[in-house]
């Protein structure tokens, strides 16, 4: 009983990967996205907290 249920999920995770790799170069640009996004607001966040000469934030 138990190898019926999991073989239903195995089966949906094989089917998640194959979709994966079938748009793999949308992945990668996906990926490449996040990455500029996340580097953008460090550096926003980086320089806000310069700008305020304060050791720490409240709140």
């Amino acid at each position: 009983m138990l190898c019926r249920g999991f073989s239903k999920y195995w089966a949906v995770f094989r089917v998640a990967v194959r979709n994966q790799l079938a748009y793999i170069s949308e992945a990668c640009i996906r990926s490449m996205f996040i990455v500029i996004i996340m580097y953008v607001f460090a550096n926003l966040w980086a320089t806000t907290y310069q700008a305020s000469h304060q050791t720490s934030f409240s709140g």
